[in-house]
């Protein structure tokens, strides 16, 4: 589905995946072990006007609970962390987006999952994320993040050992 008129340009929606807004993330579930990929958005690239680098913050095997942060980025209007949008270990992460390898998702969002989860408790997507039509909805109403406002900027996450800068 084509999407026009989204801050004056044409987005794609695609109809087999569902939608989490807060982080403008699609999520695909995939047939192994409830394990759910999530990726950006097309909207999600339009609004912070492409990716510019990529940082990991968790490794395959964390166990994350909702919000901890999974990565950092940087775009071309802001600096912040996407954070995990459900409890759940880390089972893949695409190693192809790290650095600034990340700018092929202006042009290949969909083809390229930022991280792979299975959900720590067994849940049904279609009840926690939204359908396309919904995602619509929510990008007309305009409850989109535009330029990562709002956004927690830290580059560290919990799971990093800090620095002794006192010496």
């Amino acid at each position: 589905m084509i999407f026009e008129g989204f801050y004056g340009q044409k987005v794609e929606l695609r109809e087999d995946l569902l939608y989490y807004t807060p982080q403008e993330l699609w999520v695909r579930p995939l047939e192994k072990d409830d394990e759910l990929a999530f990726g950006v958005t097309h909207a999600g690239v339009i609004l912070v006007s492409g990716f510019t680098y990529l940082e990991y913050l968790a490794e395959v095997g964390d166990l994350l609970e909702k919000e901890d942060d999974v990565l950092f980025v940087e775009t071309h209007k802001a600096i912040f962390n996407i954070q995990a949008p459900i409890s759940g270990r880390i089972t893949r992460i695409n190693e192809n987006l790290k650095g600034e390898k990340v700018s092929i998702l202006e042009t290949n969002c969909y083809e390229n999952p930022f991280f792979h989860m299975v959900p720590k408790e067994s849940i049904d997507p279609k009840m926690v994320f939204l359908d396309v039509e919904a995602y619509k909805q929510a990008l007309i109403r305009g409850e989109s993040d535009h330029c990562g406002a709002g956004a927690r900027v830290q580059r560290r996450s919990k799971y990093q050992k800090e620095e002794d800068h006192s010496k």
